[in-house]
C-alpha cells in the first residue's frame, strides 16, 4: 500500500482506497485505467519497432530487386534508350507548358463572362480545351516511351513484358496504399475508443460505461433545486444506466 496525490483534489490518499475520502474520486478505477494506458503504451512502442523492423527488412529487399533489375537481362540498345529519353523529356515539357496554358485560359474565361465578351471567351476557351487536350494526350504517349526505354536498357524481352511488370507494379502500389489507408483506419478507430473510454469511465455499481463527468453547471442547478437532498453533492461522475452517481 502507498500514498499516491488524487488527480482531482491533489490530496494524498492511499492507492488501496475505492474512492478519494476527500472528494469522492474513484482512486481504483484510476489506478486501472493508468495500468491500462501503461500496457497500452508499452504494446504500441513495441508495435512501432515491429513496423520499423519490417520497413527495413522491406527497405533491403527492395533494394536486392532494384539491383537484379538494374542489371541489363537482354539486348541494350543505348542509343535507342537516348533518343527515346529525349523524345519523352520534349514531350513532358509540351505537356507542362499545355497545361499551364489551359490553367490560365481558365482563368480567362470568367474574366470573360464578368465582361460580358464573347469574342474573348470563344479565344481563351478554345485555348483552354486545346491546351487540356494537348496535355491529356502526351501522358499516355510518355508512358509508352518510359516502357519502351526499359526494354532498350535491357531489363525486359518486349514491350509486352514491360507493359506486364508495369502492371504487377502498379497493383502492388495500389495494395500497399490500401494497407497504409486501413491501418490509418483502425489507429483513428482505436483512438476513438481510448478518448470514450477516458470521458465515460466504468459504473462501479453496473460496470457500464454510458457514463458521465456530472458538470459544475449541473451541480449548481441539482443544487439550487433540492437543496442538501441533491443526489449530486460530493460526486463527479453518474451512470445513465442503473442512475447510479460517485
Amino acid at each position: 500500500m502507498a500514498l499516491i496525490n488524487c488527480p482531482e483534489c491533489g490530496k494524498e490518499v492511499s492507492n488501496a482506497a475505492e474512492s478519494c475520502p476527500h472528494c469522492g474520486y474513484p482512486i481504483k478505477n484510476y489506478i486501472q485505467e493508468e495500468q491500462q494506458k501503461r500496457i497500452e503504451f508499452e504494446r504500441k512502442q513495441k508495435q512501432i519497432k515491429q513496423e520499423k523492423t519490417d520497413k527495413k527488412s522491406i527497405s533491403n529487399k527492395q533494394n536486392n530487386s532494384n539491383d537484379l533489375c538494374s542489371k541489363p537481362k537482354y539486348n541494350v540498345d543505348e542509343n535507342r534508350a537516348k533518343k527515346i529519353d529525349k523524345i519523352g523529356n520534349v514531350l513532358f515539357g509540351i505537356a507542362i507548358v499545355a497545361g499551364s496554358i489551359c490553367v490560365i485560359c481558365m482563368f480567362g474565361v470568367f474574366i470573360g463572362f464578368f465582361l460580358d465578351s464573347s469574342e474573348y471567351m470563344l479565344a481563351v476557351g478554345c485555348g483552354f480545351f486545346g491546351g487540356g487536350l494537348i496535355a491529356i494526350i502526351c501522358i499516355p504517349i510518355i508512358k509508352s516511351l518510359e516502357l519502351k526505354k526499359r526494354v532498350a536498357n535491357g531489363e525486359f524481352a518486349d514491350l509486352e513484358e514491360a507493359k506486364k511488370a508495369a502492371e504487377i507494379e502498379r497493383q502492388e502500389a495500389d495494395k500497399r496504399s490500401a494497407e497504409i489507408e486501413k491501418r490509418k483506419a483502425e489507429e483513428q478507430k482505436k483512438r476513438e475508443q481510448e478518448i470514450y473510454k477516458a470521458q465515460h469511465p466504468k459504473c462501479p455499481h453496473c460496470g457500464g460505461n454510458n457514463t458521465s463527468r456530472i458538470t459544475t453547471t449541473g451541480k449548481v442547478i441539482s443544487t439550487a433545486a433540492l437543496g442538501l437532498a441533491s443526489s449530486t453533492i460530493g460526486k463527479q461522475y453518474q451512470c445513465y444506466d442503473c442512475k447510479h452517481k460517485w
